[in-house]
């Protein structure tokens, strides 16, 4: 679904799937999808309803903290209350607000 989305707008294609983050060869967290450009490194979690309780939220939140205490970039797509299965035009605006404008940014070559 997020792929596909992607796909049709006609972003990059990540670099990974299922990137595994690790702390001192410690896994952190897995990401579902991964961008590197030189040093810039983004994570890209697509939350779904098993992220909607609020424990797990929290264990997200903090894997989510280190991963950004490393100096990466970490987005969350949203998806937890799972409406998207009714209307998918929510993948698509999720993924324009969320990934389309940070992608730019981030993978845009910038003179130094």
């Amino acid at each position: 679904m997020v792929l596909d989305e992607i796909l049709h707008q006609k972003l990059p294609l990540p670099d990974d799937a299922q990137k595994m983050f690790t702390d001192n060869d410690i896994p952190i967290a897995t990401a579902d999808f991964y961008y590197k450009q030189d040093r810039n490194e983004i994570y890209i979690f697509v939350d779904g309803p098993p992220h909607a309780s609020d424990h797990v939220q929290e264990e997200d939140k903090e894997k989510r903290n280190t991963i950004e205490s490393k100096g990466h970039s970490v987005i969350q797509l949203d998806f937890i209350d799972g409406n998207y299965r009714q209307d998918p035009t929510l993948i698509e605006k999720e993924v324009f607000i969320h990934l389309t404008f940070f992608l730019f940014l981030l993978l845009s070559p910038f003179p130094t």
